[in-house]
């Protein structure tokens, strides 16, 4: 059975939340739960998901150490800018306020702030439109931030992995794990509006990171030193028969299949969810079996990326047509 939950219009968004039939009838395992996360641009996901690694990582941070900048040894400030940096980290100013120009200026310092500082400055510009082409500076400032701030991701939760970190894809990591976190965060949110127990959604998820295989992310990591970062754990198809030992016992495991279509904003979202429970029998090689059978293979996403772009010109050239020629 299908029961639907709307959310809130301004995501114009569907989170489908399915029971599952038991995976054999000669056993009784524990029931299984399914979800769907759909009708979702990625990029609204995205930014749901920097807000909450913003929640966990920024907020908790003194303002005093959040403005401070990194020096040399001499003493002196490593940033060309470091005013701009210092009123911005404050909250002094807003990055569309700035003139073009300083924004400009200070787009080589980026590479030289920490983590929370690139989130702090990122989360308070998500709802920024840089379209215009007046905003050209804000818009290649926050795409080196980008550029910056997901491989920074990737090396913070990154637990381990089959390969080196120096061969691992990090803003791929970054961008996957932030992008999970928003779209828990959603589900989360659809579950307590419809009277459901969030405990039901799993801590421990399995999804593929690109190339790189499939990965296990843990989105609520016990920490004696109290980080919040998810942890993620890479492995390659030669160790997925082990996967069973990095399950922890009495953990469900979510298992994403990923049929997301389309290219930058207006790439969609669309995962289908299954819990799979090991203690209970569960078969966990088979739900990424199915999962890696479920998700669209390259060269039809390079087909559905193609076709939409396709579409996108073609209706700026009807808009073009009908503006010179009107009816």
């Amino acid at each position: 059975a299908e029961v639907a939950h709307e959310t809130p219009a301004n995501h114009r968004s569907k989170l489908r939340r399915m029971a599952s039939a038991p995976a054999s009838s000669a056993a009784a395992p524990a029931p299984r739960i399914q979800w769907r996360v759909a009708e979702l641009t990625e990029q609204a996901v995205i930014k749901r998901g920097v807000l909450c690694l913003e929640e966990r990582l920024v907020r908790p941070v003194p303002a005093a150490d959040l403005q401070k900048l990194p020096m040399r040894r001499d003493g002196s400030c490593m940033l060309m800018q470091s005013s701009f940096f210092r009123r911005l980290l404050s909250g002094e100013v807003e990055l569309k306020c700035c003139h073009g120009g300083d924004v400009s200026s200070a787009q080589r310092d980026l590479r030289h702030l920490s983590c929370e500082q690139l989130l702090s400055i990122r989360s308070d510009t998500l709802d920024f439109s840089t379209d215009s082409q007046s905003h050209h500076p804000h818009s290649n400032f926050l795409t080196s931030l980008d550029h910056l701030l997901f491989p920074k991701l990737g090396t913070n939760s990154l637990k381990s992995s089959a390969s080196s970190v120096a061969n691992v894809d990090l803003h791929a990591v970054g961008f996957r794990v932030t992008l999970l976190l928003g779209a828990v965060a959603m589900l989360r949110q659809e579950l307590r509006e419809g009277g459901c127990e969030v405990s039901e959604l799993p801590s421990l998820w399995a999804l593929k990171f690109g190339e790189l295989g499939f990965g296990l992310v843990d989105t609520d990591p016990e920490s004696p030193a109290g980080d919040c970062m998810p942890t993620a754990t890479i492995f390659e198809d030669a160790e997925r028969p082990n996967i069973d030992k990095l399950i922890p016992a009495g953990k469900r495991l979510a298992v994403v299949a990923d049929r997301s279509s389309g290219a930058a904003k207006d790439r969609r979202m669309h995962w289908s969810i299954a819990a799979v429970d090991p203690s209970a029998g569960d078969d966990v090689l088979a739900a990424l079996d199915w999962a890696e059978v479920a998700a669209p293979t390259t060269q039809r996403r390079l087909c559905d990326e193609l076709a939409d772009v396709s579409k996108q010109r073609n209706c700026r050239i009807a808009t073009a047509l009908t503006s010179r020629f009107p009816a």
